[in-house]
C-alpha cells in the first residue's frame, strides 16, 4: 500500500522521478515513430539561439517560483493531518496515468479525437458498473440490457445528467417520463406513425398490457424505465422502423422541440412531476433541477431519521400523496454517503417500495448519489459469504458495518448511479462518473440516435452521451491505471477494498477519540452526530460513560495488531462511527464542572475551532494548524427531531437555533500506526481548551476594566454612558451614570474642548479589579479620563475619584 502514494514527505519521489523520466522518453519515442521521415521542426540552430535559451531560463524561473508558492500556500490534501474534505494523497498510478496521457491531449468528445482513450473510458465505465452490481459487457451493446458508464467532470455533472436522463429530452424521465407522450402524439391520425396505433401495445407498470393509443397521460408517465427504453427496439423489430427514422419522426413532438410546459398542456397535465431526495442532499440537486427546467420547487426534500438517513416512512407518505393526487414522480434519489455526515440512505427499502408502488400504478426511477460512497461497494460481502481473509501486509483493513453492506449491495437494483473516482477512488480531478443499469438509457442525453445496433459494430463514442462537450482522455487513463495497479474487485477483495478498509479504521479511531475526549479534558465535551450503541439502546448516562471508557481502552488506546486479534473489540468497531468514515461532531464546554446550556455559545466555540483549524486564505500559515477539519451548519428547520435529539445529547437547551457542527473525513490509511493519531488528537484538544477560555470570557462575569463615554457635563455632574461589548459577559449591559468629581478635576475636564472623552476604571494591580456590580454597590470608584481611547500620550489626568448619585 505504501507504494501507491507519493507520501506526505514525498518519500516515493524517486519512483515518481523515474516514472516521469520513462514517460518523457516514451512520449519522445512515440513522436519519432510517427511519420519518421518528416524533418524535426525545432532545429538545432533555433535551440542554440540566445532568445531560445533565455526563454527556457524564464520558464525554469517561473516554474521554481510557482512551485514554491503552491507548496507553501496550497491546501495540503496529501497530509494525514488534512481531514476537511473528500481529498487526500493521490493514487500514484493515477497521477502517472494522467501525466502520460496529457501529453497526447486526447479529447473524449468523439473517437475522432480519442480513438484509444474513448475505448479506455468505456472499459473504466464497465469496471465501475461491475463493482456497483450492474451487468457488464466487454463491448458496447445497443440492444442488451447491460450496464454502461462514462467519465464526467465531477459528481455534480453526473447528477445533472441523471436528471437530464430522467427528465429532459426525447427519452428517459423528463427524457424517460416524456418520451411516451411524444410517441403518442406521433401516432395521431394524419401523423407518420398512425399505421401502428391500432396494434402497438405497451406493458403498464402494474404488469397489465394496454393499447398504446388508449393510454392516458397517467399511464404514459408511469411506464417502467426499461419498458420505455425498449420501445425503439420493439418498433424496429416489430414494424421495421429504423432508429434514425424514428428520431426524425419524433423530433417535432419531443420535449426539446415543444418544451415541457407545452407537452403538459397537450396532455392536460396540471401538476409538475416531482423529484425526491433526502434533506441531507448535495447542493447539486436543487441546482440541477433548476438547470433542467424541472424547477427546484419540484424537488421534495424528505426528512431524515436519527442516523441522518432518509426516513422511509416519510418517503412513503410523499409517494402515496403523489399517487392519490395523480402527480408523477421523476425519481427518488438515495444518497450513499452524505457529504456532511457520511450517511447511507435505506437503498434496500426504497427498492422494495418502488416495486410496491408500481403494482399500484406509480412508477419512478431510483438514482443513487454515490459520489462518495460508490467505491465502498467493492467491499460489499454477499450474504452467503463469510469475511474474506485478503488483508495485505501492514494494512489493517476492516469490513463495512452491517447496514452499509446491506444498502450498497442493493445498488445493482437502482437505475442510475453517480460515483466519483476523484473522491473515494483517490484519482486526480476531474473524474466523476455516471453509471446506469440499462445501457439504452444513455441515448436519452444525446441529440443523435443510435438505438438499434444493426451492424454489430462496437460503439465507443462516449462524448455524445452527456451534457459535456470536450473532456480530457487523460482522466479515463488515470482511472484505468489506478484500477489496474491497486486492484478493483468485488466481495471485499483487491487493493481498493483493502485501502478503503484501512482508511475506515482511521475514521473509526478518530470517532473513538471524539467520543472519549471528555475523559481526558476537564473543560471540553464532544458529542458525535452518530450515536454510541448504548445511546441507541436508550441506556442511562452511566452506561454511556462506561461504554466511552471501553472504547478508549479497547480501541483508541490500542495498537492495530492488538485490535485485529480481539474479537470483542472488532465487534464493537463495527457498531460505532458513521456509515462511510465521515465523522460529524459538535464541541461544547464546561463552566464550573457543569456543561454549557447555551447553544449560541457552543456554536461560537465550533466557529472558533473552524477558524483555527482550516485553510481558507492564501495567507494562512498551515504549520500553525495541527489538524484541518470542516464545518457545516445543521438547520433546525431541515433536521427537525434529529437535531433536537442532538441538542439533548449535548445537554444544551432545545429550541429553534441551528447547530454549527464540525466534521472530519478520514481518507488516509496511515495515521493509525504508532502514536501519530493520538498525538494529533491531543493537539486538537489543546487548541479546543485554549478556545474554551475565550468562550468563558463571553459568558462568565469577572473583574475587569470598565469603560464609559463622557456624554455631557451639567453643574457638578458628569454623565457617563457605559460602553457595551455584547461578546463579553462583563460588558453585556446598557447603563447611564450621573457622577460627581472634585471641582479641580471638573475644571480640567471642561478645558478639553474637542474630541471624545472616555472614562476607565483604574487599578494598579490585577487583584484590585472589580466587576461592575461591585462598583455600583460601593458608590464610588477611581478612574482615568482620556481624550479618545487610551494611549501613552492622551491621558488628561489620573486617579479621579468619582462619586455615583
Amino acid at each position: 500500500m505504501g507504494s501507491w502514494f507519493l507520501g506526505n514527505h514525498g518519500e516515493n519521489a524517486p519512483i515518481l522521478t523515474q516514472s516521469m523520466t520513462n514517460i518523457i522518453e516514451n512520449v519522445k519515442l512515440g513522436r519519432e515513430e510517427i511519420w519518421k521521415n518528416d524533418p524535426p521542426m525545432i532545429q538545432k540552430v533555433m535551440s542554440d539561439s540566445a532568445v531560445f535559451q533565455e526563454s527556457v531560463k524564464t520558464l525554469q524561473r517561473a516554474l521554481k517560483s510557482l512551485a514554491g508558492c503552491l507548496s507553501e500556500k496550497s491546501v495540503p490534501f496529501y497530509s494525514p493531518r488534512y481531514a476537511g474534505h473528500m481529498s487526500t494523497d493521490l493514487s500514484l498510478p493515477a497521477v502517472l496515468g494522467y501525466a502520460l496521457a496529457q501529453h497526447f491531449n486526447q479529447n473524449n468528445v468523439t473517437p475522432e479525437a480519442s480513438a484509444l482513450t474513448s475505448t479506455i473510458e468505456y472499459v473504466v465505465g464497465q469496471q465501475l458498473c461491475y463493482i456497483l452490481g450492474f451487468e457488464t459487457s466487454p463491448n458496447p451493446d445497443n440492444d442488451g440490457v447491460v450496464g454502461w458508464g462514462h467519465i464526467t467532470a465531477d459528481g455534480s455533472i453526473a447528477n445533472l445528467e441523471s436528471i437530464w436522463h430522467l427528465a429532459l429530452t426525447t427519452h428517459l424521465a423528463r427524457n424517460l417520463k416524456y418520451y411516451p407522450l411524444s410517441l403518442q402524439l406521433a401516432m395521431r391520425e394524419g401523423e407518420k406513425l398512425e399505421s401502428i396505433r391500432e396494434t402497438f401495445e405497451i406493458e403498464l407498470c402494474n404488469g397489465k398490457k394496454k393499447l398504446f393509443k388508449c393510454c392516458d397521460s397517467w399511464d404514459l408517465l408511469n411506464l417502467s424505465p426499461s419498458t420505455v427504453a425498449d420501445i425503439p427496439r420493439r418498433l424496429y423489430y416489430g414494424y421495421g422502423i429504423p432508429s434514425d427514422a424514428l428520431s426524425d419522426i419524433l423530433r417535432p413532438f419531443s420535449i426539446q422541440t415543444l418544451g415541457m410546459e407545452e407537452l403538459n398542456k397537450l396532455f392536460d397535465i396540471k401538476q409538475h412531476a416531482k423529484y425526491m431526495v433526502s434533506i441531507a442532499n448535495h447542493y447539486s440537486w436543487p441546482k440541477g433541477c433548476a438547470i433542467a427546467g424541472i424547477g427546484s420547487e419540484n424537488l421534495i426534500e424528505i426528512g431524515v431519521d436519527l442516523n441522518v438517513r432518509m426516513d422511509i416512512k416519510k418517503l412513503e407518505k410523499q409517494l402515496r400523496d403523489c399517487l392519490n393526487n395523480k402527480q408523477a414522480v421523476f425519481s427518488v434519489v438515495v444518497v450513499c454517503g452524505t457529504t456532511e455526515h457520511g450517511a447511507v440512505d435505506p437503498v434496500k427499502e426504497v427498492v422494495e417500495l418502488r416495486e410496491e408502488m408500481k403494482k399500484e400504478g406509480l412508477a419512478f426511477m431510483i438514482h443513487a448519489d454515490a459520489a462518495w460512497g460508490g467505491y465502498f461497494a467493492c467491499k460489499c460481502i454477499p450474504p452467503v459469504l463469510k469475511e474474506p481473509d485478503t488483508r495485505k501486509p501492514y494494512a489493517f483493513s476492516i469490513k463495512l458495518n452491517e447496514w452499509t453492506n446491506e444498502q450498497l449491495y442493493e445498488l445493482g437494483e437502482v437505475d442510475t448511479i453517480t460515483i466519483d473516482p476523484h473522491k473515494s477512488g483517490y484519482i486526480p480531478y476531474p473524474a466523476g462518473a455516471l453509471c446506469m443499469r440499462d445501457s439504452r438509457f444513455r441515448f436519452l442525453t444525446t441529440w443523435t440516435s443510435a438505438y438499434i445496433n444493426t451492424e454489430g459494430t462496437a460503439d465507443f463514442n462516449m462524448g455524445i452521451y452527456g451534457v459535456e462537450g470536450s473532456k480530457p482522455g487523460a482522466a479515463a487513463v488515470a482511472v484505468l491505471l489506478s484500477h489496474e495497479i491497486l486492484g478493483l474487485e468485488r466481495d471485499d477483495k483487491g487493493g481498493y477494498a483493502n485501502l478503503l478498509g484501512t482508511a475506515m479504521l482511521t475514521g473509526i479511531k478518530m470517532y473513538g477519540h471524539w467520543v472519549t475526549m471528555d475523559l481526558l479534558s476537564t473543560s471540553l465535551v464532544v458529542t458525535a452526530l452518530n450515536r454510541l450503541p448504548s445511546e441507541i439502546e436508550g441506556k442511562p448516562q452511566e452506561e454511556v460513560q462506561k461504554q466511552k471508557k471501553e472504547i478508549y481502552d479497547t480501541i483508541v488506546n490500542r495498537e492495530n495488531y492488538d485490535l485485529e486479534n480481539d474479537q470483542t473489540a472488532m465487534e464493537l468497531m463495527m457498531k460505532i462511527g458513521s456509515d462511510t468514515m465521515i465523522n460529524a461532531f459538535v464541541c461544547n464546554f464546561k463552566i464550573d464542572d457543569k456543561v454549557n446550556k447555551n447553544i449560541v455559545q457552543a456554536n461560537f466555540l465550533n466557529d472558533r475551532l473552524y477558524e483555527r483549524l482550516s485553510v481558507r486564505k492564501a495567507r494562512d500559515v498551515i504549520n500553525d494548524k495541527p489538524l484541518i477539519i470542516n464545518r457545516t451548519v445543521l438547520k433546525q428547520s431541515a433536521y427537525g427531531d434529529t437535531l433536537q435529539t442532538l441538542k439533548k445529547r449535548m445537554n444544551v437547551n432545545e429550541g429553534k437555533e441551528d447547530v454549527v457542527a464540525l466534521s472530519n473525513v478520514s481518507m488516509s490509511p496511515f495515521p493509525t500506526t504508532g502514536q501519530f493519531l493520538q498525538d494529533m488528537m491531543g493537539e486538537f484538544r489543546k487548541v479546543a481548551e485554549q478556545e474554551i477560555k475565550n468562550c468563558l470570557v463571553r459568558i462568565k462575569e469577572r473583574p475587569a476594566v470598565h469603560v464609559f463615554l463622557l456624554q455631557g457635563v451639567q453643574a457638578q455632574n458628569l454623565y457617563l454612558v457605559y460602553l457595551p461589548m455584547l461578546h463579553i459577559k462583563n460588558h453585556q449591559r446598557q447603563l447611564i451614570l450621573s457622577v460627581a468629581i472634585s471641582d479641580t478635576d471638573l475644571e480640567k475636564v471642561k478645558q478639553i474642548k474637542t474630541g471624545v472623552l472616555t472614562v476607565h476604571t483604574s487599578s494598579k494591580k490585577l487583584e484590585d479589579l472589580q466587576d461592575l456590580n461591585t462598583i455600583l454597590e460601593n458608590g464610588d470608584f477611581i478612574a482615568d479620563i482620556y481624550s479618545g481611547f487610551p494611549s501613552i500620550y492622551s491621558c488628561v489626568n489620573l486617579f479621579f475619584v468619582i462619586y455615583l448619585f
